[in-house]
């Protein structure tokens, strides 16, 4: 029960860093957060740290429209204009970005990285992960994406 306990500790001082970390990013000078029709700053980031602090969860739309105070549609539109891209392409990505990072600092099998990023599956996690990056997650543990040097 105590190892369990420090992991977990561990984990969640993790995930603390890196939240912090994130909140810490200057936004884009090249794109304003609060477009006409957009949303607001502040709803802005209460929808990016819900989905960071819940990726390991089902996230519905429902979740993340409540999170902005919006209707679903609204939301989606909104969404979409402020962050240029739909919420599901966020969490998506999120959630891949997730991955990577467990995928380069841990040695925990596949399946629990896909779970630990919500994508249930190591199917799923695979399918996602190469759509979006060229290779599959045991190519990028093998360190096929990464940039080989030049001799």
């Amino acid at each position: 029960m105590s190892t369990f306990m420090v992991r977990a500790r561990e984990v969640q001082e993790r995930q603390v860093r890196r939240l912090r970390k994130w909140l810490e990013l200057p936004s884009s000078p090249a794109r304003k957060t609060h477009l006409r029709g957009g949303l607001s700053p502040a709803a802005l980031r209460r929808v990016q740290l819900f989905v960071e602090a819940s990726l390991e969860q089902t996230i519905h739309l429902t979740d993340l429209a409540g999170r902005a105070e919006l209707s679903l549609h609204h939301f989606a539109r909104a969404f979409k204009m402020s962050a240029g891209m739909t919420p599901r392409a966020f969490v998506e990505e999120r959630r891949i970005e997730r991955a990577k990072q467990l995928i380069s600092e841990s040695h925990h099998s596949l399946a629990d990285i896909a779970v630990e990023c919500g994508f249930g599956t190591q199917s799923r996690l695979t399918t996602t992960f190469k759509r979006r990056t060229g290779f599959t997650p045991a190519e990028y543990r093998r360190g096929r994406s990464r940039p080989t040097a030049l001799a």
